[in-house]
């Protein structure tokens, strides 16, 4: 699938999932819409969810004429509550505890393997705990990992970016033998 409604059905997912979040699309004037559960905002984040929702299973040209006809032609940034940390993963601050979140397209059972490879290192096992938020309409799930214990915050980017980039391994896999299965269906 293209990476343009891809990256906006991520952002959508982490957005929706993420309390107080924001996602930034582009309109195809160049000016930025805001969408999320806030009333001021220009698009309600759960109405956009349903959209790009809805879209999900057509192919590339009915999303591209879908995202002209909202009136959206990219994805712009997250923010809000979420703080970047860079490439997808964000800082979250939940009462007083820091959180990192990032949105995948792997299951939660996918990302369950993941994690299990991952234990083996201590260093990422004794610091954090991860909550999985699976959206199924999307096909996204929400990853949110925090610290095991308060005392472990300070180190928490190193085994949230481990986890993060295990994760985007498995995507790149994922879609290396989709497409491989698909290149031969097609001979």
């Amino acid at each position: 699938m293209n990476n343009g409604f891809e990256n906006l059905r991520l952002g959508v997912g982490l957005a929706h999932m993420a309390p107080g979040a924001v996602i930034r699309v582009f309109n195809c004037d160049g000016s930025e819409l805001v969408a999320s559960a806030c009333p001021a905002a220009d698009l309600d984040i759960c109405e956009l969810r349903m959209m790009v929702a809805a879209g999900r299973g057509s192919c590339w040209s009915a999303l591209e004429s879908w995202m002209e006809t909202t009136g959206i032609s990219g994805v712009g940034t997250v923010g809000g509550s979420l703080q970047d940390c860079g490439n997808g993963l964000y800082r979250y601050w939940n009462e007083g505890r820091e959180q990192r979140w990032f949105a995948t397209t792997l299951s939660p059972a996918e990302i369950v393997e993941v994690l299990d490879r991952i234990e083996a290192d201590e260093s990422v096992n004794e610091v954090m705990d991860v909550t999985l938020k699976p959206d199924f309409a999307l096909h996204v799930t929400t990853v949110c990992i925090q610290a095991a214990d308060r005392e472990l915050d300070a180190r928490l980017t190193d085994p949230a970016m481990s986890v993060y980039g295990a994760c985007l391994a498995e995507e790149l896999t994922k879609s290396t033998l989709n497409d491989q299965h698909d290149s031969k269906e097609s001979n």
